[in-house]
């Protein structure tokens, strides 16, 4: 778990409270950039928060269709502010990381998942981020298998949360068809895409799932649960 050393400044603030301006200091998140490079082309840049920035690099490569096995990658080095990935000789051109492929098959779908379980991930997860509560301002994802907690990241993005999460769980060597996500940002059709790329076959948000995300993971037969929060969920069918 990160623990925000890097990722926090001091500010001098004044806060408004019960009728009256009190001046206090209050922690506030650090971002910076990360450019990520694929065999000598810049293909992003991301804004993200200090720390796992391999694991972020790795993710997004992975999540993105920009490589497809870890096999691909020759070497993937942090130098600066810049993710250096070199791959087999594969044109980067021939990669389409807009293109979604199928899940062959479904495992981790709700009904084989204890409802006890999904909520206890859902509310462990904010409650593991430190950094959230001393700057209330980063997302968190955590990926799991039933009641096991395999890994956790957060970042001011909840893409760049989501990669770091990605890359620890391929660093691992995890089978990723029966891990189940936990994300507290809410779901939008371009994470369940990335969800798809991934393997991933669930995902459960303390927020809720557009339209559009719905649709794509139907088709995909990914399990999308949301407002996993206290004692309740939604599960959408």
């Amino acid at each position: 778990m990160e623990n925000g050393t890097n990722n926090q400044v001091t500010q001098n603030i004044r806060r408004y409270e019960d009728g009256v301006f009190v001046e206090r200091e209050d922690t506030i998140l650090k971002e910076q950039k990360l450019a990520i490079s694929v065999d000598g082309t810049l293909v992003d840049t991301l804004t993200c928060t200090a720390g796992h920035l391999d694991e972020l690099a790795l993710g997004y490569l992975f999540s993105n269709g920009l490589v497809t096995t870890l096999e691909v990658i020759q070497s993937l080095v942090i130098e600066g502010d810049t993710a250096y990935a070199k791959t087999v000789e594969v044109p980067l051109e021939t990669r389409n990381p807009k293109k979604t492929t199928p899940v062959e098959k479904v495992k981790g779908k709700a009904g084989d998942w204890d409802p006890v379980d999904i909520l206890r991930n859902a509310n462990l997860l904010l409650s593991n981020s430190t950094l959230f509560r001393e700057t209330g301002n980063v997302h968190s994802v955590m990926f799991c298998r039933g009641a096991k907690v395999l890994c956790f990241s957060e970042d001011v993005d909840r893409f760049n949360a989501f990669y770091k999460c990605l890359g620890q769980a391929l660093k691992a060597g995890e089978d990723l068809s029966t891990v189940c996500a936990y994300t507290s940002g809410r779901i939008p059709s371009t994470l369940v895409q990335r969800v798809i790329r991934s393997g991933l076959t669930m995902l459960v948000s303390r927020s809720a799932p557009t339209d559009a995300a719905l649709k794509l993971a139907r088709e995909h037969s990914i399990t999308i649960i949301g407002f996993a929060k206290g004692t309740s969920f939604n599960l959408y069918e």
